[in-house]
């Protein structure tokens, strides 16, 4: 089944806003989320599940797509007030009530889910939460990782973890359609995915990761490598060029992004597989 995915994005952003504005705190100051465009891999990835069946219901798809953009338009907010506390105060409390505003939004999608498939898909919502977090956990804490360790599968991992809400309603739609066996591939997809995102991400904004407040993996892996309270533009630049750093950053992250390319190819996801050839492209213009 083909469809105009700039089309439905549209749609989804309407669909979007007339379930969440019952819920909206009329005290709060809201604007269109400017993430609902064709090219945010996040917002689209349910029209994926087009592809998975002859049969496919896009009415029941169009329902995961909302689903999916309530469910994870309350992590959205979440991430801002943990990466964001170098704001004013001011501008940080307002922060802080839209996020619990937000939770109201993640238990309509859960009630929503659990309507459409019942309390089975709450056992996966938990044990995908749980990674989630505790991959925030090692994010701010980034114990024990070296320049020797740091491209270890058992510590990208959680690189790929922090995208786990995305499973949701894939699990759900595989539930609903007797696909148990499909929920997996699904999850490799996306961790897999999301190392390489993150590995070329890391090398792209070095310039901008260096003002925030919280380093990225690799700047604070330099960072315990160095012993240094600040590390600069020149540090980097030279671990990046004598300990053979980018290279192995990008070789890694095509190695990740070719296992992700597998399993979309399995799966059939077509828009899925246009972010990767594309995440390809701008690896290959990095060597």
């Amino acid at each position: 089944m083909k469809i105009n995915i700039e089309h439905e994005v549209k749609l989804l952003e309407t669909n979007f806003l007339n379930q969440i504005e019952p819920y909206f705190n009329p005290e709060l100051n809201h604007k269109n989320d400017k993430t609902f465009r064709s090219g945010n891999w996040i917002i689209t990835f349910p029209y994926n599940y087009i592809q998975t069946k002859n049969d496919c219901s896009l009415e029941l798809i169009r329902k995961l797509a909302v689903i999916n953009a309530i469910y994870v338009f309350s992590f959205f907010r979440e991430d801002d007030v943990l990466d964001e506390y170098h704001l004013s105060k001011n501008k940080y409390k307002q922060l802080l009530v839209e996020m619990c505003e937000s939770r109201t939004f993640r238990n309509l999608a859960i009630g929503q889910l659990i309507h459409l498939c019942g309390s089975e898909i709450f056992d996966y919502i938990f044990e995908y939460e749980k990674k989630y977090y505790n991959a925030l956990i090692f994010e701010k804490s980034m114990k024990n990782i070296s320049l020797k360790n740091m491209f270890n599968k058992s510590n990208l991992l959680y690189l790929g973890y922090k995208v786990l809400p995305l499973y949701v309603t894939f699990t759900a739609y595989c539930l609903m359609e007797n696909m148990k066996e499909k929920i997996t591939l699904c999850e490799d997809l996306i961790v897999n995915y999301h190392i390489a995102h993150q590995l070329y991400d890391d090398i792209w904004d070095i310039s901008e990761d260096l003002k925030k407040p919280d380093l990225s993996y690799t700047l604070k892996t330099f960072k315990k490598h160095l012993k240094k309270n600040e590390i600069t533009a020149r540090d980097i630049d030279y671990l990046m060029e004598q300990k053979d750093v980018k290279t192995k950053m990008i070789n890694s992250a095509r190695q990740y992004l070719h296992i992700s390319k597998n399993y979309a190819n399995e799966l059939h996801f077509e828009y899925f597989l246009l972010k990767i050839n594309d995440l390809e492209m701008k690896l290959k213009h990095k060597l």
